[in-house]
């Protein structure tokens, strides 16, 4: 099978990240992973983000949340933030598990859908889930690359064109098996959060 690879190499004011994330959400499925090493509330809080993942969740019983930060070391603000950021989540009725990293020094910049257990779609790449990495202009953006990798069947062109409006790089289709691809990536993060010794929130 081949896999579509989407490079967001952010060089203007648009955040390409935010539509890669939003794509992703809209994709149908019962479960969202989100990891980030620093993470702001005000995201979680966006109409179009909560949205999206609405959309995904829709027809799936026990749809669930899963959230895994930051970067706490030395920095109780930004576990503030990581909290408000979960409780902003919950505040728009989704089911969500939060989980610490014991060492504070979690970084991973990973967002993952599942579908029936597996999963369908993926962005890696540098942004956190934060104001920096989601808005469009101003002072405070980052300039970012991120990568989307996904099933086939599960974003169409069409759908890539209107959100982020040709602002990206679309692969040669690489001649993998995307469910093992997909599968090898959140089986890497499992045993990574297993090392980390992860805490759950209660």
């Amino acid at each position: 099978m081949y896999v579509p690879i989407v490079i967001l190499l952010r060089t203007g004011n648009s955040s390409l990240f935010r539509g890669a994330i939003t794509l992703l959400a809209k994709v149908p499925g019962e479960k969202l992973f989100l990891s980030s090493g620093y993470l702001n509330h005000n995201i979680a809080s966006s109409p179009r983000l909560i949205e999206a993942i609405g959309d995904g969740f829709h027809g799936f019983a026990n749809s669930q949340i899963i959230t895994v930060g930051g970067m706490f070391e030395g920095n109780p603000h930004n576990q503030e933030r990581y909290n408000k950021f979960v409780y902003s989540l919950r505040q728009a009725n989704f089911s969500v598990r939060q989980y610490f990293s014991a060492s504070g020094k979690w970084h991973a910049k990973v967002a993952v859908k599942l579908r029936d257990g597996r999963p369908v779609a993926a962005v890696i790449g540098s942004s956190n889930l934060t104001k920096a990495a989601f808005c469009d202009g101003g002072k405070e953006r980052n300039q970012e690359c991120d990568v989307l990798i996904y099933e086939q069947d599960v974003i169409s062109v069409d759908s890539l064109d209107a959100v982020l409006r040709g602002n990206y790089v679309l692969s040669q289709p690489i001649n993998v098996d995307e469910e093992d691809l997909l599968s090898d990536l959140l089986d890497g993060l499992r045993d990574t959060i297993k090392e980390e010794r992860l805490t759950e929130a209660e």
